[in-house]
């Protein structure tokens, strides 16, 4: 059943509308529901208690009886071995059958106008079982069996008798659902809403100490010193250019191809050599590698490689030069914040997404209840 129909079955009795009369909104709905069952006569209130405490009533006798099935034994019953583990099966199928059942009438005891779907649901779903069961127990699983007999007997002399006033009854039950529903949806939004603005808050002010820490940082390398530093790290860097090429020259003349191939008999000097040639740059001024490109090339001119390794350790000699440091500092702040900044971004985008998907909720509920209250009363406003 549709909201439509539900709220035109609760309201149908009521007056017919006036032009003046009182506008129906998502806000004041509850009370007109909490009016309309002020108004239930008592017959209605008997009916629905009636009815609330049959079903309670089931719910413990089921459970009576399947705390009897889980504590049943069949191992004791003279018969063969595979009809028993069929019957343990079956019965087990059923018990879970059962237990699924009073799950469904502990969490749905007040739809009262679908409690005879529920019953005819489980007995649908646990026919076989059951049968196969009965092999070799009976009395045990005709326990639940009758009692859920009885009480349909019972129930459908109690709904031929007060239906209209129990699908009014529960009508009202699922409307209130549908307006704590909403009301939940919002509770959560203005949550979501009050954490994306705190983010937000968080963001600019990220944004503005990045901002700031980026000033200082352009105005330090403005300034005559840092262009003094930055002329003589390209310097330095054109010297490094320059000692590459003269490296790579030098390799070239010590051929360590042929090297490797001259000493391939010594296993030993061999991996040593591989291990050499990985990082020729750090390892050209061991003496034992220099003794070794003599032994290979007794007219290599070691002088010449002793100069490359001389201005190798000069170009690696790290002076700390403030104006530097205070650069790099700056920059590692701005970094940091960086980092930040797109963590929130990335905070506040899975906060929007939650956020558009609970309004899309609350939208076509509200939708739902819109539409049926202004085809039922004209002047109803427009619910947001």
């Amino acid at each position: 059943m549709g909201f439509f129909d539900f709220i035109k079955k609760v309201f149908a009795a009521e007056t017919p509308i006036e032009e003046n009369k009182e506008a129906i909104t998502i806000e004041n709905l509850s009370s007109k529901l909490d009016e309309l069952e002020s108004n239930s006569q008592e017959q209605v209130k008997r009916v629905s208690l009636d009815v609330k405490n049959r079903i309670h009533q089931l719910i413990l006798d089921l459970k009576n009886s399947l705390q009897i099935l889980k504590t049943l034994t069949i191992q004791d019953k003279k018969e063969h071995e595979k009809i028993k583990l069929l019957v343990k099966q079956n019965l087990d199928l059923y018990a879970k059958y059962l237990e699924k059942l009073i799950e469904t009438l502990e969490e749905s005891s007040t739809d009262y106008m679908n409690i005879n779907q529920f019953l005819e649901n489980f007995k649908n779903s646990s026919r076989n079982s059951y049968e196969k069961a009965t092999i070799l127990i009976g009395k045990e699983l005709g326990a639940a069996k009758e009692k859920i007999k009885e009480f349909q007997l019972w129930f459908q002399q109690i709904l031929e008798e007060n239906k209209d006033s129990l699908e009014k009854e529960s009508n009202i039950l699922k409307l209130r659902k549908k307006l704590e529903d909403i009301n939940y949806l919002n509770s959560i939004k203005s949550e979501l809403v009050y954490y994306k603005s705190n983010l937000e808050e968080n963001k600019q002010a990220l944004e503005k100490e990045k901002k700031t820490k980026q000033e200082e940082a352009e105005k330090t390398r403005e300034t005559e010193e840092f262009k003094r530093f930055e002329q003589g790290a390209k310097i330095k860097q054109r010297d490094e250019n320059l000692l590459e090429q003269e490296i790579l020259a030098i390799k070239q003349e010590i051929n360590l191809k042929e090297m490797l191939k001259f000493f391939h008999k010594d296993e030993k000097i061999s991996r040593l050599l591989e291990s050499y040639m990985e990082n020729f740059r750090a390892n050209m001024k061991e003496e034992h590698f220099q003794s070794l490109i003599k032994e290979f090339n007794p007219n290599f001119n070691l002088d010449k490689l002793k100069k490359i390794i001389e201005k190798s350790i000069i170009l690696e000699v790290k002076f700390e030069n403030e104006i530097e440091k205070k650069v790099m500092n700056k920059e590692s702040e701005i970094k940091k914040l960086m980092f930040e900044i797109e963590n929130i971004s990335q905070d506040y985008k899975e906060y929007d997404e939650k956020q558009m998907k609970i309004e899309e909720k609350i939208s076509k509920i509200n939708e739902e209840i819109e539409n049926s209250l202004k085809m039922l009363f004209p002047n109803t406003v427009d619910i947001s």
